[in-house]
């Protein structure tokens, strides 16, 4: 039995950001360039995530980082909060308004776009995500292409919270959550009649057999909500190495038979996010990872063992609270964010 998988460009189509700024052929991650190249050169993918920043007057744009030199070359001495809409449009900076429209009066297809909201952006960048979509949209039919293709991508419990309070917009959307750690998600984040479709997970984080299991019980567990027509999405990011991506889903295939009463191949959809939908593409339609029932792998037990080790112990930091203790406003996560740009 086949796996229903599908492509996510992640930030569009991040390979070409790697590139030199002055290669040809480089195209900037997070950039309606980006988003046009894979969704329409790579019949595959049928989603696209993109991350959200506020600027220092409150709107909002499309960017990762929160400093303009990694994509930019700008070795700018401010935050992209800290800077204004202005002067980030002038430098390049896509809108999320200008986004929105190149959605619906260009692209004009229903493809699902993933709205990745970080839990380092402020709380109130949900505020302006709702008005300014409100703002633009002008028809109903618009309105609900937003509802059926525009997905926010959740990390807290907290934006599940504030969301909750009065974002009206924002409640219907459909969501998932961006994590670390599936128990996470199933204990802290989940929240039922919050419209979440999914999960969105590290590769490594699968290739633990009782993460698995956690996540299938709990599926099974919500039968109500997740089923043959509504599946429950599994994004799994970022896989960009052939190897990686047959072990990861051989992990899930294998641990779908162990699980009595779970039918894991129409209760799941798997989404493979990667800056390289072109590989994923040649994946699919060349070597029909699609349709295969077993996949030979290269991967020794002790590269395995080793990337989940460190994982874990990446996710155990992540989520306690002595990582994000401060001392004078500082803090292990606070330092980690200026050093990386996050």
């Amino acid at each position: 039995m086949s796996l229903k998988l599908e492509v996510m460009g992640h930030r569009g189509n991040k390979q070409f950001c790697e590139l030199d700024l002055k290669d040809p052929k480089f195209i900037r991650e997070n950039s309606i360039e980006a988003f046009t190249y894979s969704l329409i050169t790579v019949p595959s993918c049928e989603y696209i995530e993109t991350d959200l920043r506020l600027t220092k007057d409150k709107r909002v744009v499309i960017i990762h980082d929160n400093v303009l030199k990694r994509c930019y070359g700008i070795d700018h001495e401010k935050t992209i909060d800290e800077i204004s809409f202005k002067e980030l449009t002038e430098y390049g900076v896509p809108s999320f308004e200008s986004f929105l429209n190149w959605f619906l009066n260009i692209y004009k297809k229903e493809k699902k776009i993933v709205l990745d909201i970080k839990s380092v952006v402020p709380l109130e960048l949900l505020d302006y995500l709702e008005k300014e979509i409100l703002e633009y949209i002008t028809n109903k039919k618009d309105l609900e292409i937003i509802k059926r293709n525009f997905i926010l991508g959740l990390w807290t419990s907290k934006q599940v919270d504030y969301i909750s309070n009065g974002r009206n917009l924002l409640k219907q959307l459909p969501k998932i959550n961006i994590t670390l750690s599936i128990p996470t998600f199933i204990n802290d984040v989940y929240k039922n009649d919050f419209n979440f479709i999914g999960c969105s997970v590290h590769y490594v984080s699968l290739w633990d057999s009782s993460n698995l299991q956690k996540l299938f019980d709990f599926i099974i567990k919500h039968k109500d909500v997740y089923n043959n027509e509504n599946p429950f999405v599994l994004t799994i990011w970022t896989v960009n190495e052939k190897d990686i991506i047959l072990q990861t889903l051989k992990s899930v295939r294998q641990h779908i038979f162990k699980t009595p009463n779970f039918d894991g191949f129409n209760l799941l959809k798997i989404a493979l996010c990667t800056d390289n939908p072109q590989l994923m593409n040649k994946l699919f339609i060349v070597d029909d990872i699609f349709n295969k029932n077993q996949y030979e792998l290269k991967i020794s037990r002790f590269s395995m063992y080793k990337k989940l080790f460190l994982f874990n112990i990446i996710s155990y930091a992540l989520y306690s609270n002595w990582f994000r203790y401060e001392i004078k406003g500082y803090s292990f996560i606070y330092i980690l964010r200026r050093i990386s740009g996050i």
